[in-house]
This record gives C-alpha cells, sequence and structure tokens, in this order.
C-alpha cells in the first residue's frame, strides 16, 4: 500500500471528522462528551485490535494463508485501527446527535 496515499485518506477522513462535528456541535451539547466518544472508541478498537492481532495468526492457516510475521500483522493491525477509530467515533457522534435531538422534541 502506498503510505502517501494511506495518510492523504486519514487526513481526509479527519477534516470530514472536523467538519461533521463542528456542524452538529451547536445542536448537540447535551450527551456523551467529544472525550467520552474518542474514550469510548479507543476502548473498543484496543479490544478489537487484540482479538485481531491473535485471530490473525489462528485464522489464516485455517485458510491455506502464511501467516504474517509480527511486525506485518501489527502494521496491519494498525492500518485497520486508524480506519475504524474515524468511523467510530463519526457513528457515535452522529447516534449522540440524534439521541439529543429526539430529546429536545
Amino acid at each position: 500500500m502506498n503510505w502517501l496515499v494511506f495518510w492523504g485518506s486519514c487526513g481526509i477522513l479527519l477534516m470530514l471528522t472536523t467538519t461533521l462535528y463542528g456542524a452538529l456541535y451547536k445542536r448537540a451539547r447535551a450527551g456523551q462528551s467529544v472525550w467520552g466518544s474518542v474514550m469510548e472508541a479507543w476502548t473498543n478498537i484496543t479490544i478489537g485490535f487484540s482479538i485481531n492481532f491473535i485471530a490473525n495468526i489462528l485464522i489464516f492457516p485455517l485458510a491455506g494463508y502464511e501467516v504474517p510475521d509480527a511486525s506485518t500483522n501489527f502494521w496491519m493491525g494498525c492500518t485497520y485501527t486508524g480506519i475504524s477509530v474515524f468511523r467510530l467515533l463519526i457513528i457515535r457522534r452522529l447516534f449522540n446527535y440524534y439521541e439529543v435531538l429526539r430529546r429536545s422534541v
């Protein structure tokens, strides 16, 4: 994978996240804080990364693939983790936004 493309994609996701947050912040001040959402997302990702790392070691041989070395397995997990953090944060903030809207009606 071209790392320039990867980091460019991360930058685009970060801009979308901040834009979305900026648009929703004025309406969604109640509920879970942004810091709470970030902590929830990282806790979820940490658990998921650990499961993924171990599952790759166990499942790849069953599927007939060569098990990647620990370093490759780690960096594959980091790539997917970065993507998942943005995905979880956006989804969590959207659900929080709609929950606040529901309470205010």
